[in-house]
C-alpha cells in the first residue's frame, strides 16, 4: 500500500516511460501566431510561404529512437532526425528540435531550424514553435531568410479515410 502511495504522490505514469507512445502518422496545421512585423529576415517581401511546412498541411510520420532519445520525423516525404528533451515535470510535455533542408513541391529550398514546446494529449499534438530559415528559389532567383518567433502546431491523427480530423 505504501509502494501505491508513493507512486501517485510521484506523479510517475507508467505511460511516461515508453515515448513511443507519440509515433504514429500525423496531420499537421501549422501557422505564424505573430504580427508580420515580428518576423526578422532578408528579403522577406518575396518568401516562398506556399509549401513550407511551418504554413499550412504538412503530413507527419513520427517514430521514436530510443538508443538516441531523438524522434525520426518524415515529413512530406522528407526525414529528419528531431532531439528530444522530456519535460522534468510533466512527461506528456517536451521539446522538439531538428534542422536540416526541406524543399517544397514548388522546387524551394530551406535550411531549417524548427523548435517545438509541444505537449502530447493522447493522440494529438499540441504546442509552439520557432523557425529559422535560410531559402532559395531556383526558378526566381530569389533567396533570403526569415525567423519566425512563434507559431502554433496542432497535429491530429491521420486517418485511414484522409480525413484529417480538423
Amino acid at each position: 500500500m505504501l509502494g501505491v502511495l508513493t507512486l501517485l504522490l510521484a506523479g510517475c505514469d507508467p505511460e511516461c516511460e515508453d515515448n513511443s507512445r507519440i509515433d504514429g502518422e500525423y496531420v499537421v496545421n501549422s501557422h505564424v501566431s505573430v504580427p508580420s512585423n515580428q518576423l526578422t529576415g532578408e528579403n522577406l517581401d518575396n518568401y516562398p510561404y506556399d509549401g513550407i511546412f511551418v504554413n499550412g498541411w504538412s503530413a507527419w510520420t513520427m517514430q521514436y529512437v530510443p538508443n538516441r532519445k531523438s524522434f525520426q520525423v518524415n515529413l512530406d516525404g522528407q526525414s529528419f532526425e528531431a532531439d528530444y528533451a522530456q519535460d522534468p515535470d510533466n512527461c506528456n510535455a517536451f521539446v522538439l528540435t531538428m534542422e536540416g533542408t526541406y524543399t517544397t513541391d514548388q522546387g524551394t529550398t530551406h535550411s531549417f531550424l524548427w523548435t517545438g514546446d509541444l505537449v502530447y494529449m493522447g493522440v494529438k499534438l499540441r504546442g509552439t514553435f520557432a523557425y529559422d530559415d535560410t531559402w532559395t528559389d531556383p526558378a526566381t532567383g530569389d533567396s533570403g531568410s526569415i525567423s519566425i518567433p512563434e507559431g502554433e502546431l496542432l497535429a491530429n491523427p491521420a486517418s485511414e479515410s484522409g480525413d484529417s480530423g480538423f
